[in-house]
């Protein structure tokens, strides 16, 4: 009788947890996307299957894409939650209480083409969302730009390799003058009729900025940073206020410069840059070379572009 009886426990239990994951993940489909171009988490179910069961599986598999959300190459939203666990409840009542749809599953959506309709739990990547999974504001808008622990690291994306023949020849030109006790302490006045200071000059005429990553094998995060070649961050949460990217999101990600999502966040005139390389393999920190990062920096000293996160990132 014992044996009987566990053996129905067993049965029972293999049951509920088959309702419990539902039958998205039983039809080996995938679980869930995030369309970093809308910035929304999107949990999917096959419609076939009981409404109420289908539209819970299509629930818990939005929860599991935005526990699986990078925020930094570092650090994802499953093990910021953890460090909260107010922020992982409340996202976890977002996420069951999300409205569930049926349509169609787009061009991201579940491998299987033959599937052209699903039932979509769907959250935005803005507002609430962000509050609960973004680190707190003390990190935001600080004006101090990180550095990479080794330069080493910030040249191993695919610098071109003029830019490393610039910095080796300045250390050259350096190491060639004269030590500053050589020369006479009269060589160091400057003409008393001279007083002009030298202004920063900030780039006005840019509605935003775009870099392309195209090609570089980078992937998104919700909080990348754009490094210069020496290591020095250009752009990134650093720079922007934690509301206005709770707002916007810090950058919004597309495949073009047709992309209307790209055109709403930069506006009809963006400076566009070309990346030259990831801090990471297969990460989202991105490197600019010199030149670019020249234009960026007059670009972002304006203020304008950060205070709107008006950054777009192409990626293939």
């Amino acid at each position: 009788m014992r044996t009987d009886r566990l053996l129905l426990l067993l049965a029972a239990l293999a049951f509920i947890l088959t309702l419990a994951h539902g039958p998205a993940l039983a039809a080996g489909l995938d679980s869930g996307r995030v369309d970093w171009a809308g910035l929304k988490a999107v949990g999917y179910a096959a419609p076939d299957a009981k409404a109420r069961q289908a539209a819970l599986s299509a629930r818990k598999n939005l929860l599991e894409t935005l526990r699986g959300l990078p925020l930094t190459a570092d650090l994802n939203a499953a093990q910021r939650l953890r460090r909260d666990s107010r922020a992982a409840d409340r996202l976890r009542v977002l996420a069951l209480a999300s409205p569930a749809h049926i349509g169609p599953a787009g061009d991201n959506g579940p491998a299987d083409e033959a599937v052209k309709v699903m039932l979509q739990a769907v959250l935005p990547l803005a507002g609430e969302v962000l509050e609960l999974l973004l680190p707190p504001a003390a990190q935001f808008n600080t004006g101090l730009a990180p550095r990479l622990a080794h330069k080493a690291e910030a040249l191993a994306g695919e610098v071109p390799a003029a830019s490393l023949e610039r910095v080796e020849q300045g250390l050259l030109e350096l190491r060639a003058k004269p030590p500053l006790g050589a020369k006479p302490l009269e060589s160091f006045r400057q003409p008393e009729a001279v007083h002009l200071p030298v202004p920063e000059v900030a780039d006005t005429e840019h509605t935003g900025l775009v870099v392309d990553a195209r090609g570089l094998g980078a992937t998104p995060a919700l909080l990348p940073v754009l490094y210069d070649e020496a290591g020095v961050g250009l752009y990134g949460a650093f720079l922007a206020a934690r509301n206005s990217v709770v707002r916007l999101g810090l950058v919004v990600y597309a495949r073009s410069m047709d992309d209307a999502a790209l055109r709403g966040r930069v506006g009809t005139a963006p400076l566009v840059v070309k990346a030259a390389g990831t801090v990471r393999d297969f990460g989202p920190d991105l490197l600019l070379a010199a030149s670019e990062a020249q234009a960026v920096r007059a670009l972002l000293r304006a203020r304008a572009v950060p205070a709107r996160c008006a950054v777009a990132i192409l990626l293939d």
